[in-house]
């Protein structure tokens, strides 16, 4: 059942990289490095400022309805919803006053930025629904909820061009709107499942506001390069950045998968053999998948954005390396979090934005993209580390078991693959 359910979650996180890497090279052939910078910093814009404004309520839908068991019916937290609503008005307001400075003075820019703040709550109400699917374990209704958005935000893209109506406008809307499109996906089930009754002693908002810091550091962590290294330093840098991150993060897709599955596993059923086994698989892939991305990316690059981001192919590699070593440390987030302690998981988060935000201001205006991929990687080693020593020093678990693979590991990995082929394919969940 693991296995099926991390085959079904890892397609529904191949296809959102998938599209965006398509997506990304046609408006880097359009645009060139200066316009892919222009639509990555309004996009990041969008997606720091939705992940502020969540409050963690998504990490705590999924640890409760998973933790409840409750059915596909239970109630709406209405709490839960007031709140994304009253957030998600007054960030898309407090967006459009700080558009002028977040676009670098680019007028235009911040047209776009204002205009494209009003996907701020829709997507916030998608992530309710997605969490609580994820609660449910019901990854193929995410999967699927992905793929309609996929396949929305490259047709967003597409269409414009084949009608000579290509803009940064209708770029930047296509990659932030589209994905609200998925929400059909939900549809069969109306309602936020959220747990009818109590069955933890840690309250729901309590949890959610724990989980928030961590969610909102780790999302500054991994963002914040792209939004303000338009103001740090200029358009064809951020570009180029952009590019090198939307390939290096494919690799993100097997992780995210082991993420997503292990932390609504181990909230409703706590196991430590499972959770490292899952880290120590999950950092076997990521190696594999980093020798294959730094070998395809001196000829995927200028073959799908142009000569022009050759630059981009050496950032590639740094930031695939840098995945690489924060696996482990991720699984160990996801396993804090599982066991009721989102705390610790967000005050590594913290510490890790602390060193990125540093690095960045020392970094970027001289150094430009490369700045920006020594932090990322500087502080993705700093998180993931600080995860494992917070997972050993309160739950007793050693860091080696999650980060040192094993030769067991892979005969585990042959015979998942081998169960999943024997039933057939992976069908629903």
């Amino acid at each position: 059942m693991l296995a099926r359910s991390l085959v079904i979650s890892t397609f529904g996180n191949l296809v959102g990289p998938a599209s965006i890497l398509v997506a990304s090279s046609v408006v880097a052939q359009q645009a060139g490095p200066a316009g892919r910078g222009e639509v990555a910093a309004v996009n990041a814009v969008i997606v720091l400022i939705a992940a502020f404004a969540a409050f963690g309520l998504p990490e705590a839908l999924t640890y409760f309805v998973a933790r409840n068991g409750s059915g596909r019916g239970g109630f709406a937290n209405r709490r839960a919803i007031w709140v994304t609503l009253l957030a998600g008005i007054t960030s898309s307001g407090v967006v459009a006053l700080l558009a002028p400075t977040l676009s670098g003075g680019n007028d235009y820019l911040a047209q776009v930025i204002t205009i494209a703040s009003i996907t701020v709550l829709p997507s916030m109400l998608v992530s309710l629904l997605r969490a609580s699917a994820a609660g449910h374990q019901r990854w193929g209704t995410i999967a699927a909820e992905r793929t309609i958005a996929a396949i929305a935000r490259v047709a967003g893209i597409l269409i414009p061009v084949a009608l000579g109506n290509f803009s940064i406008l209708n770029a930047s809307l296509a990659l932030v709107g589209a994905p609200l499109l998925g929400a059909i996906a939900y549809l069969p089930y109306r309602r936020v499942a959220t747990p009818g009754r109590q069955v933890t002693d840690v309250p729901f908002m309590s949890y959610a506001a724990k989980s928030w810091a961590g969610t909102l550091a780790g999302m500054l962590t991994a963002r914040l390069s792209q939004a303000i290294l338009l103001p740090l330093s200029d358009a064809h840098q951020l570009g180029l950045f952009a590019v090198a991150v939307n390939l290096s993060e494919v690799m993100l897709i097997s992780n995210q998968a082991f993420r997503d599955v292990i932390y609504a596993a181990e909230s409703k059923d706590s196991d430590v053999a499972r959770l490292a086994t899952a880290s120590r698989v999950s950092t076997i892939i990521a190696i594999v998948s980093a020798v294959f991305i730094a070998g395809v990316s001196p000829i995927l690059i200028p073959l799908m954005f142009g000569p022009e981001f050759g630059e981009s192919i050496p950032l590639t590699i740094v930031l695939c390396l840098g995945i690489v070593l924060g696996v482990p440390g991720s699984v160990a987030g996801m396993g804090l979090g599982a066991r009721g302690r989102p705390e610790l998981r967000s005050g590594s988060l913290a510490v890790g934005l602390v060193f990125n935000v540093v690095l960045l201001i020392s970094l970027v205006p001289s150094l430009g993209a490369w700045g920006a991929a020594i932090a990322a990687v500087v502080t993705t080693m700093v998180i993931s580390n600080t995860n494992l020593i917070q997972l050993y020093r309160f739950f007793g678990y050693s860091p080696w078991q999650f980060a040192l693979p094993r030769s067991s590991d892979f005969g585990e990995l042959r015979r998942q693959l081998t169960k999943l082929l024997g039933r057939g394919g992976v069908g629903n969940a």
